[in-house]
């Protein structure tokens, strides 16, 4: 692995563990709260936030990464 792709690895990394600390502490009542998200047009619950936007979406971009 090059020194660019160790560093941007080391970065999503700590990005990860960031967001899993996150998750981790969340509760079902914050999980069930509601926000209106203009991306999508209306209002999502913290959980469809998570599951669709943060994990999908990441899914869909590692396969543009992949595919570039």
């Amino acid at each position: 692995m090059g020194k660019r792709a160790m560093e941007l690895a080391e970065r999503f990394k700590a990005f990860n563990d960031e967001v899993i600390r996150f998750v981790e502490g969340l509760r079902d009542d914050d999980l069930d709260r509601k926000g209106h998200i203009a991306a999508v047009g209306g209002d999502m619950t913290a959980e469809q936030v998570v599951g669709i936007i943060m994990i999908q979406s990441g899914k869909e971009h590692l396969a543009s990464a992949k595919s570039a």
